[in-house]
């Protein structure tokens, strides 16, 4: 990933982000699965280091100048939201089992409503 597309991911809160990672139409094909590989990796790569110990991740990444905010502040929602992100890119990796956890509540990735027959 180039550096500045990697800043830029810095500024995004996780909400923002969320939906990206899980594009249904790319999971079920092989076109382009390489590029989306290496992006899900790079991903993975750039989240991870927003890990603060015995704190958990920032809702917002802090920019390169340093945390500004609460948001920039390791909390219970940035790392419930982040922790949903790792979640479904590694579930188009499809390494998801290997993380010990699946997001539940607002995060799950099964639908809210299941319809009846």
């Amino acid at each position: 990933m180039r550096p500045a597309a990697v800043g830029r991911l810095r500024q995004l809160p996780a909400q923002r982000l969320q939906p990206a990672p899980h594009p249904g139409v790319h999971a079920q094909t092989r076109h382009r699965r390489a590029d989306i590989e290496e992006w899900a990796f790079a991903q993975i790569d750039t989240i991870a280091d927003q890990w603060a110990d015995g704190q958990g991740f920032p809702f917002r990444f802090p920019p390169p100048s340093g945390p500004s905010g609460p948001e920039h502040r390791p909390g219970l929602q940035g790392t419930e939201m982040w922790l949903a992100t790792l979640w479904y890119i590694a579930d188009l990796l499809g390494i998801a089992e290997s993380l010990g956890y699946r997001p539940r509540g607002v995060h799950r990735p099964e639908p809210a409503i299941t319809p009846h027959p």
